[in-house]
Order: C-alpha cells, then sequence, then structure tokens
C-alpha cells in the first residue's frame, strides 16, 4: 500500500509541473503578459477496465473481400475568431537537412501488399499513418490497421491487424470501436511498445496498450479511461515514469470547439498493469479565448539516469 501510495504522490507531482505549462506560441511579445493560463481543474480517474491480453500473435484476424466502402474525415475546425492573430510570427526558414535513406520497405496501405481494407473493411482518408522504431522491430500504424516489420530486413512479422486488435477479446468498447487517430509509441527508457487511440462515439474513451517486453506481437496490458468530451487528434508524449497525453475536446462529432484536454498517465503502474494505474486530466481553454489548439507534448529522447526525477512537461501549441 505503500509503494502504491508513492506512485500516485510521484504522477501527482509531476501533473501538477504541467500545470505551469512552457506554451511555445506564435504571439506577439507584447500579448504574452496574459499568458500562460495556470491550469488547476485537475480531474484523477482509475481504469474503468483493465487487464492483459493473450500474445497478440495468437489471436485471430478475420479477412475481409472487396469492393470496400470510402470514407474521408472531415477537419473539425476551431472557432473561427480564433483562427487569425494580428501580428503572428511567419515562417523561419533554415537550413536544408540531409538524409542517408537505409532500409526501405513496403508498408501498411491499399494495396497488393500488406492490404489495410482486407482488415478494417473500409478506405479512409486521411491515413493518420504513424510508425515507431523499437530495438529490433517497426510498428507501423495507419488509421484502422497495423502491422509489424522486421527493424533489420523489413520483413513482414506480423500483421496486418485492425487497430482494435490491440483491445481484442477486451471488456470495453475499444475491443468494437476502431476509431482511427491512432498513436503507436516506443517507450525508450523501459524498452516498451506504447498504442493507444480514443474511442469517438459516447461514452468517449482512452484505450490504452503498453506491451509486457519488447515484442510488439506478445502480450499488452490494457485500459479503458473515461474522455468527458469528443477527444479529437489526440497525441502523446513518454517520459521514463509519466505518459502525457492531449487532445482537442469537441462539444461533439461536428462541434463546437471547447478546449484541450491534457492529461497524464501514471506510466510505472501501466507498465505494470496495475488496474488502479491513475489518468490525471486538466482542462485548457486559454483563459476563455481558445487559442490553445493541438499541443503536442514533448518525448524523453535519451535515457535518463535512474536517480532521475520526473521532469516539467513541455506542450508545443
Amino acid at each position: 500500500m505503500k509503494r502504491e501510495q508513492s506512485s500516485i504522490q510521484r504522477i501527482l507531482m509531476t501533473t501538477l509541473s504541467i500545470l505551469t505549462l512552457v506554451l511555445l506560441r506564435t504571439l506577439p511579445i507584447s500579448d504574452m503578459s496574459t499568458l500562460p493560463q495556470a491550469l488547476s481543474n485537475a480531474v484523477v480517474n482509475e481504469p474503468l477496465q483493465a487487464d492483459v491480453s493473450p500474445p497478440l500473435r495468437d489471436l485471430p484476424v478475420t479477412q475481409l473481400s472487396g469492393p470496400f466502402p470510402k470514407r474521408s474525415i472531415p477537419v473539425l475546425p476551431k472557432n473561427p475568431a480564433t483562427l487569425s492573430i494580428a501580428g503572428a510570427a511567419g515562417p523561419l526558414p533554415g537550413p536544408l537537412i540531409s538524409a542517408t535513406i537505409g532500409l526501405n520497405f513496403e508498408g501498411v496501405g491499399n494495396g497488393a501488399a500488406n492490404n489495410c481494407p482486407s482488415v478494417a473493411g473500409i478506405e479512409v482518408a486521411p491515413s493518420d499513418d504513424n510508425a515507431a522504431v523499437g530495438d529490433t522491430q517497426v510498428v507501423q500504424w495507419v488509421n484502422l490497421c497495423y502491422a509489424v516489420f522486421d527493424k533489420s530486413t523489413g520483413a513482414l512479422l506480423a500483421g496486418p491487424f485492425p487497430g482494435n486488435h490491440f483491445w481484442a477479446g477486451f471488456s470495453s468498447t475499444c475491443a468494437t470501436a476502431n476509431d482511427g487517430d491512432p498513436i503507436i509509441q516506443w517507450d525508450k527508457a523501459n524498452h516498451v511498445w506504447v498504442a493507444s487511440q480514443n474511442v469517438f462515439s459516447s461514452p468517449f474513451l482512452t484505450c490504452i496498450a503498453v506491451s509486457t517486453t519488447a515484442d510488439a506481437t506478445g502480450t499488452f496490458n490494457r485500459f479503458a479511461f473515461p474522455q468527458p468530451d469528443f477527444p479529437d487528434y489526440p497525441k502523446w508524449g513518454l517520459t521514463p515514469t509519466v505518459y502525457y497525453q492531449t487532445q482537442n475536446a469537441f462539444a461533439s462529432s461536428t462541434g463546437p470547439f471547447l478546449g484541450v484536454n491534457v492529461c497524464a498517465y501514471d506510466g510505472v503502474a501501466l507498465r505494470a498493469g496495475n488496474k488502479r494505474a491513475m489518468q490525471i486530466c486538466t482542462f485548457d481553454n486559454a483563459n476563455g479565448t481558445l487559442f490553445d489548439f493541438s499541443l503536442l507534448p514533448a518525448d524523453t529522447d535519451s535515457d535518463p539516469s535512474s536517480t532521475a526525477g520526473p521532469a516539467p512537461e513541455v506542450l508545443l501549441g
């Protein structure tokens, strides 16, 4: 019990640090005097559901036959009054950066190889594609489906799977909803995979799956947490002890925009499969101006020392 209380206190202290958010803005200096907003409306939740999955490689996937319907998802707009900022800085040009292309292989898509609609049953735009590189594997998640590749050869190891395969058999809407806007990340400090997607039908949810090993085809600790509003455009930032999530909050799937919900999760408890792992969220409406939008949380990209404590999180907006 003392250990659990210590973990809770640690995440509470870390979350308090995000109440003094460092928001990098393109506002004139004269306008910065009234910002940033001090967030003091923290809401604490435990998981609505939690379990440990079987090895995902062993769970069946239904192969579907086309032709498949096509769907284009519209972009939810902000309040038009907040889109124009007088005196905002323009683009900042920088030097070109060269890159050496190494391994090149076919990823997930709508083509013959690694076909997504054959497991998702639909073609969707935009693709919302993202990928993460682990110790030995690469995981690519393209809107409604994902696949696991060998890091050294590019060979397909598993998949494509529908995105909600991470929560197959889970006692939650996470298992049946496959709404896209996915996130797959590699926790560099702890060498585990973190997968998440939100449920966009009421009751709104955040679905999280954290691997128990470095193998993305193995077992995962799975969680479902509540979201108060339509949680669009979620983004994640991973630190060794706390996982941060942001999402644009809308009253419904058609708007209006309400603000940004900023959440922190006890990463230590998630990795341990603790069914009381905590979610702490604060709501940011930029002092009623609705200026803040699509905040991006930062990752810790280097291995910190084992004695390093939680650091304040930086959100780019």
